[in-house]
């Protein structure tokens, strides 16, 4: 899907349409999965998580959600 977006991008930016757009803040969290779950991946998926991973508002998303410290035990596996 990552790829099919990007043969069909509307600009020259490194988001999945060209530009940031809604696909991206909808795979952000799927993007922190992969690197969560080590998945390896090549050609322009890993480009694209990289990309995503190194963003400056992502940064500021990760070092916040490190910062968090309530535990929802309901969440929690026993």
């Amino acid at each position: 899907l990552w790829t099919y977006c990007r043969k069909h991008k509307n600009s020259a930016g490194s988001w999945l349409l060209g530009d940031f757009s809604g696909a991206d803040a909808m795979f952000a969290p799927i993007v922190m999965r992969f690197i969560g779950y080590d998945v390896k991946l090549t050609g322009f998926s890993a480009e694209y998580i990289d990309f995503v991973h190194n963003n400056e508002y992502m940064q500021e998303w990760i070092n916040d959600s490190q910062k968090e410290n309530q535990i929802i035990l309901e969440d929690e596996i026993e």
